[in-house]
């Protein structure tokens, strides 16, 4: 038998006698406690947030500070590099000068004078420079005898009518008498 004890918020508090226990059935507490324990779980969850926060604030802080450690070394080291290099070319000047310059400058000293291909071809009679036989049109090529990666001059006087075969396999070597080596110039 259930006799009502007292009238709450949601409901009743009511005492069962008949089982000899009593049973708090207050919808007004489970609501409460409820309540409590969802309070207790956002303000877990919050505490959580703001944790996971503060780690990524300090990451990214960590990782600034490496990024702005790691310009400044870059810059350090492009210093250097500069001052190093300026050192250098203090004891070395000739680095200063470019392949194009020595170029320029080989062609200067060693004189440079136009020729046109045909005009070595009819000096040339239609013969090879290095194996003395007769050249097709399709094979033809202007061959420098002293080359001028060797100190040669690019002038008329320096410039043989050549296979294009032969001038290939003498390269930059130096000339041979005819038939030393084959006649292909492979000399020195």
């Amino acid at each position: 038998m259930r006799v009502p004890v007292a009238e709450g918020f949601m409901g009743q508090v009511v005492l069962d006698k008949t089982k000899e226990n009593i049973y708090y059935q207050s919808t007004e507490k489970i609501w409460l406690e409820h309540n409590r324990q969802k309070k207790e779980a956002v303000a877990l969850l919050q505490a959580a947030q703001q944790a996971a926060l503060d780690r990524a604030a300090t990451r990214l802080s960590m990782l600034e500070h490496q990024q702005r450690e790691k310009n400044a070394r870059r810059k350090i080291a492009t210093a250097l590099y500069f001052i190093k290099r300026e050192e250098y070319l203090l004891l070395h000047p000739e680095a200063l000068i470019s392949p194009y310059a020595i170029r320029r400058s080989r062609i200067l000293i060693n004189g440079w004078q136009p020729y046109k291909k045909q005009e070595i071809i009819d000096r040339d009679q239609g013969r090879c420079g290095i194996c003395h036989r007769r050249v097709a049109k399709v094979s033809q090529s202007i061959d420098h005898i002293l080359p001028v990666s060797r100190g040669g001059a690019d002038a008329p006087y320096n410039v043989q009518l050549a296979h294009l075969r032969c001038n290939m396999l003498k390269g930059n070597r130096m000339p041979t008498p005819y038939g030393a080596n084959g006649g292909l110039g492979r000399g020195a």
